[in-house]
């Protein structure tokens, strides 16, 4: 396990899956079911009145509807960018046209990812073994021969 310090209250904590402390991972659900009541009443008109009213950075804000674990219906202004073309998004990374784009030119990307980690995990051939003498093991002082004692 990795122990780092959390980001955003510095306290120590074992990294699993989330890149913060459990506490702040809780406030950050909190604040995410906060955030999802906000946005259903509808009573914004910007993304800029979303973060001033929720008290929730505009970055993480965008960082939510990008995984699409929230949908904004309003307000969005080009906020949201295709990376391939730069048309405004509602979520993701690319615009409907260009993520269709890419899944026609990369129809097998799946397999071959699936593929190349496969091959990556699979364990090395053995090494042919060679006729090494048998012996009592590996050390040096196997090796040499034992010295008469004196009675």
């Amino acid at each position: 396990m990795q122990v780092m310090n959390c980001p955003r209250c510095k306290r120590l904590f074992h990294k699993f899956i989330a890149p913060v402390c459990p506490e702040c991972e809780k406030k950050e659900e909190e604040q995410f079911q906060e955030l999802r009541s906000f946005v259903d009443e509808g009573e914004y008109t910007t993304m800029k009145d979303i973060a001033e009213n929720t008290g929730i950075p505009l970055k993480r804000i965008l960082k939510y509807i990008r995984e699409g674990r929230l949908q904004v219906k309003q307000g969005l202004d080009d906020a949201l960018k295709c990376i391939q073309c730069g048309q405004p998004v509602d979520k993701g990374n690319f615009c409907k046209s260009c993520g269709d784009k890419i899944m026609n030119e990369f129809p097998d990307s799946t397999a071959a990812l699936t593929k190349a980690k496969e091959t990556i995990n699979k364990p090395a051939p053995a090494a042919p073994k060679e006729n090494l003498p048998r012996g009592r093991g590996m050390f040096t002082r196997d090796k040499i021969e034992p010295k008469d004692k004196k009675k």
